[in-house]
């Protein structure tokens, strides 16, 4: 791997998966091709959410700020700053924000492991 600097502050907010979601966009912090890993900032825009869905990757969340609903399956979370959510490939979640500011969380996208 070589080594280099990631400039995130020229990366643009950009809608994420406007097929799955509404009133959410993101910005890679760390793209993909660093790591093979995508790490983005997210920003949930007040009565914006991520419809139920499943990824054939796992995903780590840590929220950095505002309040709202997450869930994975059939087990509910509340959104707070400080929570971090694991989820694994294929497992169906979303989440919605429920408050008056918006969300931000980091997004981890884990390739699933192949054997």
């Amino acid at each position: 791997m070589k080594s280099r600097v990631y400039d995130a502050r020229k990366v643009e907010w950009q809608p994420l998966r406007p097929d799955v979601s509404r009133g959410v966009n993101a910005k890679a912090i760390v793209p993909k091709e660093m790591s093979g890993t995508t790490v983005t900032i997210a920003r949930v825009d007040p009565l914006g959410e991520f419809k139920t869905h499943t990824d054939e990757y796992g995903h780590a969340f840590y929220f950095l700020e505002g309040t709202g609903e997450g869930w994975i399956g059939d087990v509910s979370y509340d959104i707070r700053p400080g929570i971090t959510v694991e989820i694994a490939a294929g497992e169906a979640h979303g989440y919605r924000n429920t408050g008056s500011g918006p969300i931000y969380l980091i997004t981890v996208n884990i390739p699933a492991v192949t054997a």
